[in-house]
């Protein structure tokens, strides 16, 4: 299964929860592979102490099997495809594309092999990636071009948000989007939820998740994921590690293993209780 996390608002800890929720998976015993697809290669930084990311550049605008980027984490059983900042030149390469196509005047439909919406696509989908349990993209801040690639690549997208009233606006938005996306160009898209992150205990934070919850229901994860000190330290100087490892008796630590438990549950029935919004209606 494929799954992207994102959200159009940065600073929500959208890298952070998709690498402590894959290393708290790997923990089970689950084969996860990360592909980080933010230029910014923070997810990146997280699990590997050197940066190689400019092949996923290269394997993107030249071809190539992706999966040969694959290297090994800090974490076992969590697999990564490093990225980094050259990566940007593929989004406006795509871009340059996306315009292209819009401003044609035929209305053929682009091949699928030349559609730049694909390209991830066509590099995942080979029958190489049933090696892993779950592929986990982590995404950029955005819904630009990288974004409809990632989406279009995967079975489920994650939505990592606050509990603030802006967090909630931009995932309101960010939906939309995925709407638009999937009409587009991911019919099969799924809306696997929505993780509150750095929940706090103020009465204005149980107040925002409880109208996240009234507003999206089923899809708001149970798991609550606190706002820790110790996630800082664990991504902090030279020492960047999932908080499973970097402190595996953490209450933060727990939280990740509870989530963990909650997505594997999820994910096994497909996330089946997507919401008709998603349809557009």
């Amino acid at each position: 299964m494929i799954v992207s996390f994102g959200n159009m608002k940065g600073g929500v800890g959208k890298t952070t929860v998709c690498v402590n929720l894959a290393a708290a998976l790997a923990e089970t015993g689950k084969r996860v592979l990360l592909l980080d697809f933010d230029p910014q290669g923070n997810a990146t930084h997280w699990l590997r102490e050197a940066n190689d990311g400019s092949r996923l550049h290269r394997c993107l605008s030249k071809g190539g099997q992706i999966y040969n980027l694959v290297v090994k984490s800090k974490v076992p059983n969590l697999d990564l495809i490093p990225c980094g900042e050259d990566v940007e030149a593929t989004e406006h390469a795509l871009t340059a594309l996306a315009m292209a196509i819009a401003s044609r005047d035929s209305d053929e439909p682009v091949p699928y092999e030349e559609h730049p919406a694909y390209l991830l696509r066509r590099l995942l989908q080979t029958g190489a990636e049933d090696q892993w349990d779950y592929i986990f993209i982590d995404c950029r801040p955005s819904i630009a071009q990288l974004v409809v690639n990632a989406l279009a690549a995967s079975d489920a997208v994650i939505i990592v948000t606050e509990p603030t009233g802006l967090s909630r606006t931009m995932t309101d938005k960010f939906l939309s989007k995925v709407v638009e996306v999937r009409e587009a160009v991911a019919p099969d898209l799924i809306l696997g939820g929505l993780i509150v992150n750095r929940q706090f205990a103020e009465r204005e934070c149980a107040a925002e998740k409880l109208r996240l919850t009234f507003d999206y229901g089923s899809l708001v994860f149970d798991a609550k994921i606190g706002d820790h000190m110790i996630m800082r330290r664990a991504s902090t100087g030279h020492k960047w590690n999932a908080v499973v490892r970097y402190a595996p008796k953490s209450e933060a630590a727990t939280e990740y293993r509870t989530l963990a438990e909650e997505f594997i549950e999820r994910a096994n029935r497909r996330f089946t209780f997507e919401p008709t919004f998603l349809d557009g209606d």
